[in-house]
């Protein structure tokens, strides 16, 4: 029986994506202020393979609202910016935090690009800062950036 629980484990754990950048960011004293700025510098050498963006959220059970408006700064190589507002749903209409929860805290996974190619390689900066009505959100606990290079589909 452990052997079988072994190898099972074993084959979950090769299963799994390697992501070609991942960095976290714990957010200090658990409260996220208003213009306080994470940003994740990512350097992309390949604008032919198709790459998926993810943000991990992870913030305490007691984090007050339903949902986390941000805005999301995008430096690329050569300068230029664009700048996107989000609304993210941290919660369901019923109440429910949305993602895996634990006493301690709640991790939220979002879907910022999927299948995307980069327009050209060099440095990348992707700068988040929350854009609520509040001055200070408390129970914020981490971002984490995650950028997948996805396999190329042979035909």
């Amino acid at each position: 029986m452990r052997f079988s629980l072994l190898v099972i484990s074993l084959l979950l754990l090769a299963c799994t994506e390697n992501a070609y950048y991942n960095e976290r960011q714990d957010i200090g004293n658990q409260t996220w202020s208003y213009g306080e700025s994470y940003s994740f510098d990512v350097a992309i050498n390949d604008t032919s393979s198709v790459y998926e963006l993810q943000l991990i959220i992870q913030h305490s059970p007691d984090y007050r609202w339903e949902n986390l408006y941000m805005k999301i700064q995008t430096i690329f190589p050569d300068s230029s910016s664009r700048e996107e507002l989000l609304n993210i749903d941290m919660a369901s209409k019923a109440g429910q935090w949305i993602g895996k929860c634990s006493t301690k805290s709640c991790k939220l996974k979002v879907y910022l690009l999927e299948a995307f190619k980069f327009p050209m390689t060099g440095d990348y900066s992707f700068g988040f800062v929350q854009d609520t009505r509040e001055e200070n959100l408390e129970g914020m606990q981490s971002l984490e950036l995650l950028l997948y290079k996805k396999p190329l589909k042979t035909q």
